[in-house]
């Protein structure tokens, strides 16, 4: 079998998975705070979220509460996270300083992003080196940091921009981790992945 027809029957359990999963919401915020306990988070400065949308791991709580938090602290010496969100633009993901949540709209695939007009605003755009941390969706998991994503590589192709001392973490629920998820050479892998009951460095 092709790591391919690998990767198509892979999405399809795990689809099924993840939709049987109770009370999502509570889930997901163990899971966010979980994501606090590493350092490598607790040191980023601007971290890249992802917008959870359908039946992935939500985060737009957490998000909320960066926003908030961002808000709150004030003067120099101010110690807060810049939050960034990404976009689709053709076949690649672009990256957009978020101040606001209500500066979301239903974008591609039915996911929040950031407002069109906002996207001409002086400064708002990061390149993916301005990076200091990244949260991961993905449909599957193994416990080597191996990430079955949706099939469009918009993930991998961005990662792959990063700075290498970057960590990416995949947010997930148990259900999602499985023995071995199938890559291509231009797959990227995981440093951490944060579950509602453990924390695993991958690498």
């Amino acid at each position: 079998m092709s790591v391919q027809s690998e990767k198509d029957r892979l999405r399809q359990s795990a689809r099924q998975a993840r939709q049987t999963q109770p009370d999502r919401e509570r889930t997901s915020e163990v899971i966010c705070q979980r994501l606090n306990e590493i350092e490598s988070f607790q040191n980023a400065v601007t971290v890249l979220w992802y917008v959870g949308a359908r039946d992935e791991v939500s985060t737009i709580e957490c998000i909320s509460h960066q926003l908030q938090d961002q808000t709150e602290c004030l003067g120099p010496t101010r110690n807060h996270k810049r939050v960034v969100v990404p976009y689709c633009e053709g076949d690649d993901l672009c990256l957009f300083e978020l101040l606001a949540v209500d500066e979301l709209r239903p974008g591609a695939f039915g996911i929040r992003e950031p407002a069109v007009e906002l996207r001409g605003t002086p400064g708002r755009i990061l390149d993916p080196s301005a990076i200091d941390f990244v949260v991961v969706p993905g449909l599957a998991f193994d416990l080597s940091g191996r990430r079955l994503g949706y099939g469009r590589g918009f993930y991998d192709r961005m990662l792959s921009h990063l700075r290498p001392e970057v960590d990416k973490a995949g947010l997930l629920f148990e259900r999602q981790i499985v023995e071995r998820v199938p890559t291509d050479d231009h797959d990227v892998q995981m440093d951490w992945l944060v579950t509602e009951t453990r924390l695993l460095r991958c690498r």
